[in-house]
């Protein structure tokens, strides 16, 4: 950490960026401000890795740096700290993760989306994960398709109701992750929806 340390001034970003992904390695919790201040550097290659190390060596990603990377100008950037928020001790996350639902560009929002569904996020009930994923239903194509894998991963008779509603979507690719989502967690019941389908 030491050698890391001091070759970092002046660096080359391929540099900045190989200290980066080692820190997040090797990094211990007392390193924390040293991948700090990797996250004001101007390459968003440099910026996302040393999220993703945040993630790994401040205590469970709980860290205000992390929040503050949600707002970085690098869709990429926002995607990291997306997934580093879900997995995060930090109690209060659906505020931010909410935030990350109205971000302008698609693709942040579908991977907010698969994250929710794919950890155990300490700041979230399954009660709020569902409400988020049945928002990004209503938004366009890839979100909606990204919410619906999330649901399927998460499971169980909400996620059958909550896909669903996609049944009579004019795009086929929706319609059929719905199915699928309901092949796997409807009931005998919910099963019934998918008649006029065939």
């Amino acid at each position: 950490v030491a050698l890391i340390s001091a070759s970092l001034e002046g660096a080359d970003e391929s540099v900045r960026l190989e200290n980066a992904r080692v820190l997040g390695r090797i990094g211990r919790p007392e390193d924390t401000d040293m991948v700090t201040s990797l996250l004001k550097d101007p390459s968003a290659d440099v910026r996302r890795a040393a999220v993703e190390a945040l993630s790994r060596i401040s205590v469970g990603g709980d860290c205000e740096a992390l929040r503050l990377a949600l707002a970085d100008e690098s869709y990429l950037v926002r995607i990291a700290a997306a997934q580093a928020l879900v997995v995060s001790t930090r109690e209060n996350s659906r505020d931010d993760l909410e935030r990350l639902m109205h971000d302008e560009d698609c693709r942040v929002r579908s991977a907010t989306l698969r994250a929710i569904g794919a950890h155990d996020c300490v700041g979230l009930t399954r009660e709020d994960k569902f409400a988020l994923l049945e928002s990004g239903l209503e938004d366009v194509g890839a979100v909606s398709l990204a919410a619906i894998e999330a649901l399927t991963q998460l499971g169980g008779i909400e996620a059958a109701s909550c896909a669903s509603s996609l049944l009579a979507h004019s795009e086929s690719e929706l319609v059929q992750a719905a199915v699928g989502c309901l092949g796997s967690h409807a009931d005998q019941e919910k099963l019934l929806e998918l008649l006029p389908l065939v």
